[in-house]
């Protein structure tokens, strides 16, 4: 950092790399030390927090992955709410094993109920809704 000759300030800029990955909050402090042909005031420290803007789907919520043993359909739990049947956008259900389709992850997401897909097949991810069924069992 340099300063202009006769200010008594400048401006440092951090710019953080954006990226998906979940981390914990950066602080970091400016110190300024006494040094030949200037004066250092009492106010010789800055510190500023770059703060996490990823989180984990998992870590938001309490939804738990299910799957009903009598035909193998994939349902999820949200906290202690009712059960629901995971549907495809064009509305066919879903079972929890099949060699194309991996679940991933559930979650509600402002407000809409998600479920994280990754299609093993053609190698991409794919997020669906699903409706409501409360006949299922706890994923063993």
């Amino acid at each position: 950092m340099t300063f202009a000759a006769g200010s008594a300030t400048a401006i440092v800029t951090v710019d953080p790399t954006i990226d998906p990955v979940p981390e914990p909050d950066e602080t970091g402090i400016l110190s300024l030390t006494q040094g030949v042909g200037y004066t250092v005031g009492p106010q010789n420290s800055a510190s500023g927090t770059i703060r996490n803007d990823d989180a984990l789907i998992e870590a938001l919520g309490t939804t738990t992955l299910l799957r009903r043993t009598s035909d193998d359909q994939a349902v999820v739990q949200v906290g202690t709410g009712p059960r629901t049947q995971v549907a495809s956008p064009w509305g066919a259900t879903i079972g929890s094993n099949t060699s194309t389709w991996q679940i991933l992850a559930a979650d509600t997401i402002n407000g809409t109920n998600q479920l994280l897909w990754r299609n093993n097949s053609a190698n991409y991810l794919h997020t669906w809704s699903w409706l409501t069924d409360t006949s299922h069992s706890r994923r063993t």
